[in-house]
């Protein structure tokens, strides 16, 4: 904390506290809460001190706007207290602050849980408050540039005849009249469904436009026009790939771009443009990625040289708390691309680059640049940009591996150490292997005890002691009476709960070998406190105690990890999901709808995976004009736009974007019509694969292809190439091999493909494979057939001809299209969409009554996401989960339907569709039942009528609904 604060003022205060270094530390602690609480009580007058926390959260930002606040005493207190917004935190030093001996120091009292502003007669320093607030209001780390911008981004209004004249320009210079042909054919509207002549850019733009409209070339029509007007442009769009491709095009066209590429796997993409490229780069992109580190070209003293990705560039001669950025930096090759993106123009990134690059010279976040810097941000397939955003702030790892990562790195950095031997280094290497034993046995044990009262085969949901505890208060005639749940949730915030008999059973957890007594205990606290409490709740609180000592140890470890001088080798993927804690981004954004949760989840063979969530992640895109507020209370964020083909999917708390509907992209008439006329079939086969046992599936796909070989055969011998959409990787490489043997069999010269992910290191030597990346050279593959999951082939890469029309003519879906089963990002996804619709559709009369509803909505929808994980679908009876379920699998389908309709050629066959699952269908010997089909009928039927966004709906989806109609009939 700055000297603003006179701490001195508050050392006489102190005086049974120890030496003069320990007593600042504790005056400065103090003022830090006291100052949180003077903000909560400013910001909320009548704030509940046990709750204020919530404030800190920057939840107000999502969704529906509030205005009775000051806005910019808040951001800068979140600035400079930003361990406010945890609950444990503000626990801890609430009840700190209330003791008997800082009576005469604090500013205020606590009663019925109201801050109240004390008598301030004879107290040290009162007049404090001043200072309190001088130094919340000039707080402010270092802007990036002299340039930064601190007042509202002015609008901009760009006329379609200016972007007619630049498509134009843009065709002259790369001898193509493609863009003016797609500007002058497709019709952009309102959200009214009225043409416009002129598109303005003002905070937050939503342009939606189904298939084949040119979403894509307008954004680079419109690109290019602000590139002319010296604006600074992102692009985040989704693949390293897609980022190379980008950027050559504006580069071909004369812009000033630049990409910005990750270092962490920089060789990696090497491997992969150097393979797609005949084994060259051009220079401009060799520039950027192969640059050698000048420090490492002059090292003398080291044989190996310095792997891509690891220079260090502001680590050299580290001292502890500091970092030294080296003297070449701005002439270094290595460090090219990181200086060009602060002068560019144009640059063009992924969701990670923009959210985690660090611009090393200024030791700080590019995110930081591009809000104090950026006049716009481009953001391409918005609804999948949300939920990426949402899956960087959800680290997740497998425990035993963390483990494992953390000693060896541990042990590198620790050995170099000369106030560290090997032996105490032996000594640490033990204690964690013992505590990590322990854990893992106890962790076990109460997870089978628990899944056997449930009467579960394993643990089929992600849990956190937090959420168990806040169900087991909340569980009707089982719940838990509050005084043991205050109890329990004291063991969460512990230095409240070190005299009491649970936390002495808790304690327990530290050795496996104290097991009977930890259950002998534990069964006596119950049999006291819960005299009633059933098995399961008996043994769902053995779970919370397990889970709270466990979160307590984990905690431990990152303390460890945090106390080491060098921690340059510590970048690895596992030790990452301690170290990038995301600080400088949780700044920016806010927390997660669950706080920053900790948990587990248990797979079959008894590993544990550890995930935490640390932010609300789509904040970066639905509210990054708001992030940042000056003086006055102005929103300084850059403009957004954001485009989609799928984005207006009411109900998909994954897909479906909360932002207004700004403009629409119109295709033409005769695209259109092409659509229309799109041919789905079901093929009336009773076998259900959706549903079945995990083992059973893959021979079950088998059986069912063979059923259907004859219409596959015949689709593959017509014009164009057929995509059967599967589950998994390892579902669509067994049914390659499956599928490819039928047709040997039948002397059919026709080759099949399975898609791979881009980690596959195989030799794949059974079938033929396509890497993801590299999915868009199907269409000039021999293979006639391409087997694919549905997440890895829903969107991405143009699957298209030499003239640009789709490669792929006909689609089998063969297993009902689901998000992975049991995913913790999918949920958490799911949670920060529910969050998002709420402050969306709801007005809120101040800032506490909301970011309230938020903390308690999110952990209540967690639980009800969680019950119906353990559903059948037919069994699901909660409006919200099953619309979500519908909607977002349509959006699966329409995405993949979306391969077939890049359009030419109007005059070849439209795409034909086949559903072949069983279980698209309800089951046949049920009335009642969960019908797909049916339920997409319905969900396209009541958004397509919708009286007030029907026409966003009918632009979008009405061809594909129009041909849906035609080929499934709703069934009674």
């Amino acid at each position: 904390m700055k000297s603003i604060l006179n701490t001195k003022k508050l050392i006489a205060a102190f005086p049974s506290f120890g030496d003069e270094k320990t007593t600042k530390k504790e005056a400065n602690d103090f003022l830090r809460f006291e100052m949180s609480l003077m903000i909560a009580k400013k910001i909320y007058p009548e704030v509940e001190a046990s709750e204020a926390y919530k404030l800190f959260t920057a939840y107000e930002v999502i969704g529906n706007k509030l205005v009775n606040y000051d806005k910019y005493l808040l951001q800068q207190a979140r600035l400079c207290l930003s361990a406010s917004k945890s609950k444990k935190y503000w626990q801890e030093k609430l009840s700190e602050y209330e003791k008997e001996k800082y009576s005469k120091i604090r500013l205020f009292d606590i009663k019925d849980d109201k801050i109240i502003k004390k008598d301030l007669t004879g107290i040290i320093y009162a007049d404090r408050e001043k200072d309190y607030l001088d130094y919340i209001l000039t707080y402010k780390k270092t802007s990036f540039v002299a340039t930064a911008k601190s007042k509202k981004r002015e609008a901009i209004k760009l006329s379609l005849k200016e972007l007619e004249k630049n498509a134009e320009e843009m065709g002259e210079k790369i001898w193509d009249d493609y863009f003016i042909k797609v500007l002058r054919d497709n019709k952009i509207l309102d959200n009214k469904s009225h043409e416009v002549n002129y598109i303005n850019i003002n905070e937050l733009v939503n342009i939606v436009g189904m298939v084949g409209a040119g979403k894509s070339t307008l954004l680079k029509i419109i690109v290019y026009t602000l590139n002319k007007m010296d604006k600074k442009i992102v692009i985040v769009t989704d693949t390293v790939p897609s980022v190379i491709k980008l950027y050559e095009e504006f580069k071909n066209l004369g812009c000033d771009v630049s990409p910005l590429i990750g270092k962490s796997n920089r060789l990696g993409h090497l491997d992969k443009l150097v393979g797609k490229r005949a084994q060259f780069l051009n220079d401009d992109l060799a520039a950027y990625l192969t640059g050698d580190c000048i420090i490492d070209a002059n090292d003398s003293s080291s044989e190996n040289a310095v792997s891509y990705g690891n220079e260090p560039c502001n680590r050299l001669f580290k001292k502890r708390g500091e970092n030294n950025l080296c003297p070449h930096y701005d002439i270094c090759p290595t460090t090219l691309m990181e200086r060009e993106v602060l002068t560019r123009n144009i640059v063009i990134t992924t969701e990670a680059g923009l959210s985690m690059t660090r611009i090393m010279e200024y030791n700080d976040l590019y995110l930081k640049y591009v809000v104090e810097n950026v006049d716009l941000v481009f953001f391409d397939e918005s609804d999948r940009t949300q939920k990426s955003l949402d899956n960087i702030f959800i680290p997740e790892t497998s425990f035993d591996a963390y483990i494992t990562s953390v000693k060896d790195k541990m042990y590198w950095a620790w050995s170099n150490l000369s106030e560290l031997t090997y032996n105490e280094y032996l000594n640490i290497e033990t204690n964690l292997n013992s505590l990590t034993t322990n854990f893992r046995a106890y962790i076990t044990d109460v997870v089978r005890n628990y899944c056997n009262s449930a009467h579960l085969k394993s643990l089929q949901r992600s849990v956190s002691a937090f959420i168990l505890l806040e169900e087991l208060h909340e569980k009707g005639n089982e719940k838990i009476t509050d005084k043991s749940y205050k109890e329990m949730r004291k063991l969460i915030y512990y230095n409240q709960s070190v005299t009491s008999e649970l936390f002495s059973i808790m304690n327990l957890v530290n050795s496996y070998n104290n097991r009977r007594v930890f259950y002998e205990r534990l069964e006596a606290w119950i049999s006291i406190n819960e005299p009633m409490a059933s098995n399961l709740t008996k043994k769902t609180i053995a779970l919370i105690i397990v889970l709270i000592a466990f979160d307590n140890y984990m905690r431990e470890i990152s303390y460890m990890y945090y106390d080491m001088e060098d921690k340059s080798q510590m970048d690895s993927e596992l030790v990452a999901f301690f170290k990038n804690r995301m600080l400088r981004q949780q700044g920016y954004l806010p927390s997660s709808p669950l706080g920053n949760l900790f948990g587990i989840t248990q797979k079959d063979n008894g590993d544990i995976i550890l995930y935490r969530q640390y932010a609300y992640g789509r904040a970066l895109m639905t509210e990054l004009p708001y992030l940042r507020v000056n003086e006055e209370g102005e929103y300084t964020g850059p403009h957004v736009v954001l485009l989609s083909g799928s984005s207006y999917a009411k109900g998909s708390y994954s897909y479906h974007v909360n932002v207004d509907v700004s403009y629409i992209i119109e295709a033409s008439h005769e695209i259109r019509e092409y659509i229309s006329k799109a041919e789905f079939t079901e093929l009336g086969i009773s076998d259900r694969i959706s549903g079945s046992a995990l083992d059973e599936r893959i021979t079950k796909l088998q059986e069912l292809t063979k059923k259907i070989y004859d219409v596959i055969l015949d689709e593959a011998k017509k014009e164009g190439k057929v995509l059967l959409v599967v589950n998994s990787y390892e579902q669509a490489k067994k049914l390659a091999i499956y599928l490819q043997e039928l047709l040997d069999k039948d002397k059919q010269d026709i080759g099949v493909a399975a898609l791979v992910s881009n980690s596959d290191t195989s030799d794949n030597i059974e079938f033929n494979s396509i890497k993801r990346d590299e999915v868009s050279s199907f269409s000039s593959a021999e293979e006639k057939i391409l087997i694919a999951p549905t997440l890895a082939i829903e969107r991405g890469h143009n699957i298209v001809d030499e003239n640009g029309h789709a490669a792929i003519s006909s689609v089998f879906f063969m297993i009902r299209p689901m998000p992975v089963p049991g995913s913790i990002e999918d949920k958490a996804a799911k949670v920060n969409g529910y969050i998002s619709e709420l402050a969306y559709e709801n007005v809120y009369s101040n800032i506490f009554e909301k970011n309230t509803a938020i903390r308690y909505e999110a952990t209540k929808f967690w639980a009800i996401l969680n019950d119906s994980e353990k559903m059948r679908l037919d069994n699901i009876t909660d409006i919200r989960i099953k619309k979500d379920i519908v909607a977002t699998i349509f959006i699966l389908i329409v995405q993949i339907f979306g391969r077939m309709c890049r359009i030419t050629d109007t005059s070849k066959p439209a795409p034909r569709v086949y559903f072949v699952d069983g279980a698209f269908r309800k089951r046949e010997d049920r009335k009642e039942g969960f019908d797909l089909l049916n339920e997409i009928y319905d969900y396209l039927e009541d958004m397509i009528n919708d009286p007030e966004n029907g026409a966003v709906a009918k632009t979008l989806y009405g061809p594909f609904f129009e041909s849906y109609k035609k080929g499934i009939k709703r069934s009674e």
